[in-house]
C-alpha cells in the first residue's frame, strides 16, 4: 500500500510539473515516424508523405509553445485534427480490417482530455466525439468499396497489432491523467477547504486554537459528563511580567516570547488534549480524559520546560516564566464554573509569588 501511495504522489507530481502536452505532441511525432516507415516498406507512398507531412506539423508544434511552455487548446485540436484526418485516409486506402479504425476511437477520450485540460468547452468534445463516431461507422461499413491496396498478412498482422498499441496507449492515457486531474482538483478543493477551516480555527501567531472551537470542544465534555459522569479538566496559563517584554524589548520580541511558550505547551501537553488562545497572553488548556491531579502533573513539567528555555531574540536572552490555575468539573456543574474556578486559581498563583500550578 506504501509503494502504490509513493507511485501515486509521484505520478500526481508528474501531472502538475511536466508538460503533459508537450510530452502528448512528442508521443504522436515518434507514433507517425513508425508509420512513415511501415508504409515506405509496404510501398504506400501516398499514405508516408501524409505522415510525413504530419511530423512536420507536430515539430512545428513544439516551436509554437507559450511563454510557460505549453501549447495553446487550438494548437492541440488542431494535432488531433491532423490524426483524425489522416486517420480517415488509412482507412479508405488500406481498408478497417487494418484495425485503422481503433486510432479513430482512440480519439475519443483525447478530445475529451485537451478540451477539459485546455477549452473548457464540454460542447467541442461531445461534437467532436460524434463526429468521430460516426466516421467510424461510416468507413466501416463502406470498407469494401473504399480499399485501393491489399497488404499480405503479415503486414496487415504488423498494422493491426501497432494500431492496437497505439489506441490502448492514448485511450489509457487520456483516461488517466483526465481522472487525475479531476482528483487533484478535488483534493485541491479539499485541502483549501481544511486550510480555510485552519484559519477560521486557529490563531494565526500562535496556532492554537481560538476560544469558539475551544468552547465547542469544552461543550462536548459538557455533555460527556452529563450522560457518563465523566470528568474533565481545564487549565489557564499566563505569562508572568509579559507586558515588560514588549515595553523593553518591542511587541515584536512579545510575539516570539507568545509563539515560543505556546509551542512548548502544545508539545508538553501532548496529543487529545486541546490548547486554545483564550485571550491576550492568557492560554487555556482542556483536559478532556485527565483526572485533576494527572493534568497538575503535566502543567508542572510544562512549567519546568518553559522555565528553562531560553528564548533568543536579537542580543538578548529572554527568560519567561508561567503560572498556571487549575479545576476540575468534579466540584462543578456548568463549564463557566469551571473557567471561573481555574481562573481564579490563576490569580492566586500570581498574587503569591507566580511561576507556580495551583489548583482550584
Amino acid at each position: 500500500m506504501k509503494r502504490l501511495k509513493i507511485v501515486k504522489h509521484n505520478f500526481d507530481k508528474w501531472v502538475y510539473n511536466t508538460n503533459i502536452f508537450t510530452f502528448l505532441v512528442w508521443t504522436a511525432l515518434v507514433v507517425n515516424v513508425i508509420y512513415v516507415v511501415l508504409f515506405m516498406c509496404v510501398r504506400h507512398f501516398l499514405l508516408a508523405v501524409i505522415y510525413s507531412g504530419e511530423i512536420v506539423y507536430f515539430f512545428s508544434l513544439l516551436n509554437k509553445r507559450d511563454e510557460n511552455g505549453r501549447n495553446s487548446g487550438f494548437q492541440m485540436i488542431g494535432m488531433t485534427m491532423c490524426i483524425y484526418i489522416s486517420t480517415v485516409l488509412s482507412i479508405l486506402l488500406l481498408g478497417a480490417d487494418y484495425s485503422f479504425n481503433s486510432i479513430l476511437l482512440s480519439m475519443i477520450p483525447v478530445f475529451f482530455f485537451v478540451e477539459y485540460l485546455l477549452m473548457d468547452s464540454s460542447i467541442l468534445s461531445y461534437i467532436s466525439s460524434a463526429v468521430i463516431l460516426i466516421t467510424d461507422i461510416i468507413l466501416v461499413l463502406l470498407n469494401d468499396r473504399f480499399v485501393t491496396k491489399s497488404l499480405t498478412v503479415i503486414e496487415k498482422n504488423i498494422f493491426q497489432s501497432f494500431n492496437w498499441i497505439v489506441s490502448i496507449f492514448f485511450t489509457v492515457f487520456s483516461a488517466t491523467v483526465f481522472m487525475a486531474e479531476v482528483f487533484n482538483i478535488s483534493s485541491g478543493l479539499t485541502n483549501q477547504n481544511r486550510k480555510l477551516n485552519e484559519l477560521a480555527n486557529h490563531d494565526p501567531l500562535t496556532q492554537l486554537l481560538l476560544r469558539r472551537p475551544m468552547q465547542e470542544y469544552i461543550d462536548k465534555c459538557v455533555e460527556q459528563k452529563k450522560l457518563y459522569s465523566k470528568d474533565y479538566v481545564v487549565c489557564i496559563g499566563d505569562i508572568d511580567l509579559f507586558k515588560k517584554f514588549n515595553d523593553e524589548y518591542g511587541h515584536d520580541c512579545g510575539d516570539v516570547v507568545l509563539k515560543t511558550v505556546s509551542r512548548l505547551i502544545a508539545d508538553g501537553v501532548g496529543n487529545g488534549n486541546y490548547v486554545c488562545r483564550w485571550g491576550g497572553e492568557e492560554i487555556l488548556i482542556l483536559f478532556p480524559d485527565n483526572t485533576m491531579y494527572e493534568a497538575e502533573k503535566v502543567i508542572e513539567k510544562v512549567r519546568v520546560t518553559i522555565e528553562k528555555t531560553i528564548i533568543s531574540y536579537k542580543d538578548a536572552n529572554v527568560h519567561v516564566t508561567m503560572t498556571f490555575g487549575i479545576s476540575s468539573s468534579e466540584k462543578h456543574i456548568m463549564s463557566h464554573e469551571v473557567i471561573e474556578s481555574a481562573d481564579k486559581a490563576l490569580y492566586k498563583g500570581k498574587q503569591s509569588g507566580r511561576n507556580k500550578v495551583c489548583c482550584g
